[in-house]
């Protein structure tokens, strides 16, 4: 019963990790879009 939530955890973690990843990769060229309606 406790492995499951862990394994979910996990896997949501990860999902999270490579989402801040790629979110970190494309921030510059995002902010430097948004900059002109701001």
């Amino acid at each position: 019963m406790f492995i499951v939530p862990l394994f979910q955890n996990i896997i949501e973690e990860f999902f999270v990790m490579q989402f801040v990843l790629y979110f970190d990769k494309n921030k510059a060229r995002f902010i430097k879009k948004k900059r002109g309606r701001l």
